[in-house]
């Protein structure tokens, strides 16, 4: 899912955004969300409400009603880290907020899905939460998940 496609299914599913707070590591990814927004290549300031940074703050009591990981997990190198970085933005997220992660359409990407989805089914044991995709509880019908 591209940046632009994800504004506008965040646009349609929870309305007008008055406040965005993005983190990507990546200087280039910044720019493009900056160039997103903006709409124009020589407008170097975000709107109001709008920000971006290179690494989540430090300050975990903020929380957001609606965190979205795109194309990060597979960078992490070990199942132990990316596991430590869901749990990370699942704790930003405000209760009856939401947590959106996506990755490429590869094996190795569904696999890392499964391991946030796997973190997320034990965390939700002992706090609220739902899990609406990739799929349903019932992983047997889930041709991919026989393929890992």
């Amino acid at each position: 899912m591209t940046k632009k496609l994800f504004f506008r299914v965040v646009k349609e599913l929870f309305g007008e955004l008055y406040e965005m707070f993005h983190v990507d590591k990546s200087r280039e990814m910044n720019d493009l969300f900056r160039l997103l927004i903006n709409r124009c290549k020589d407008d170097f300031e975000l709107p109001a409400g709008y920000s971006h940074r290179l690494q989540l703050p430090r300050d975990a009591s903020v929380k957001y009603d609606l965190v979205t990981s795109s194309f990060t997990l597979l960078d992490l190198s070990s199942e132990p880290e990316r596991l430590a970085y869901v749990q990370t933005l699942w704790d930003r997220v405000e209760p009856n907020g939401y947590l959106i992660l996506t990755e490429v359409g590869t094996k190795s990407g569904f696999q890392t899905i499964l391991e946030a989805r796997s973190l997320l089914d034990h965390l939700f044991k002992d706090t609220s939460g739902h899990i609406f995709a990739p799929v349903s509880k019932n992983m047997r019908n889930v041709p991919e998940y026989h393929l890992i």
